[in-house]
This record gives structure tokens, C-alpha cells and sequence, in this order.
């Protein structure tokens, strides 16, 4: 019976000699962290870059969209120009009115998205 506890016992214990060595060699690789305030640290720095892309993310989908606004804008008033169509005009002016509102909304996500970006 000693003989099957001391087994036992010279078991666990090269196992846990062995989990010391691959623990020991996974810090000096900088795989393993030897703390927890690096892993914290680590992860304010993922929380982080994952706010400035989607900063990135959102200024860039509403300059996109501006972009959208301003060629449109610019096919309506050559077509208001070459139009025999006198309503043509007014069209043209009620839609850039309805793109003015817009592009002032896209100019705070965008102004928002460089605000969060991180300095």
C-alpha cells in the first residue's frame, strides 16, 4: 500500500515538474504571461485598436456616402443645366436640400469617429 502511494505521489509530482518546464519555456518564448496586469495590460491595448477601426470604419463608410451625395449632386445639376425642363432647376435644389441635412449628419459621424480615435 506505501509502495502504491509513493507511486502515486512521485507521479504527480513529474507532472508537475513537467508542467514547470513547459511553463518555464512558454515565458522565456513570451507565449505565456507571467501575470495577470501584462494580460490586462494586452487587452486595453486590443480594446483599444478594435475602437480606432471601428472609428476608421465609420469615418471612412461616411465619406464614402458623401462622396456618393456630392457625384450625384453634381449629375443632377449637369442635367439641370442642359435640361430644357425649367423644373429641372428646382429639382435640383429640392435635392441638395433633402443632401444638405445628410451631409451635415455624415460631417458628426465622421468629426465623432476622429474624436474616439485614439491620440
Amino acid at each position: 500500500m506505501e509502495q502504491i502511494v509513493t507511486i502515486i505521489i512521485l507521479v504527480f509530482s513529474a507532472a508537475l515538474v513537467v508542467r514547470m518546464t513547459v511553463v518555464v519555456m512558454l515565458i522565456k518564448k513570451g507565449v505565456y504571461m507571467r501575470n495577470f496586469k501584462a494580460r490586462n495590460r494586452i487587452t486595453d491595448q486590443i480594446d483599444v485598436i478594435e475602437q480606432s477601426s471601428s472609428a476608421l470604419t465609420d469615418a471612412e463608410v461616411a465619406l464614402f456616402e458623401k462622396n456618393r451625395i456630392v457625384l450625384h449632386l453634381l449629375d443632377l445639376a449637369e442635367s439641370a443645366r442642359t435640361s430644357p425642363d425649367p423644373d429641372a432647376v428646382d429639382h435640383a435644389r429640392s435635392r441638395l436640400a433633402v443632401y444638405e441635412e445628410r451631409l451635415r449628419e455624415l460631417d458628426a459621424i465622421a468629426e465623432t469617429a476622429h474624436r474616439r480615435e485614439p491620440a
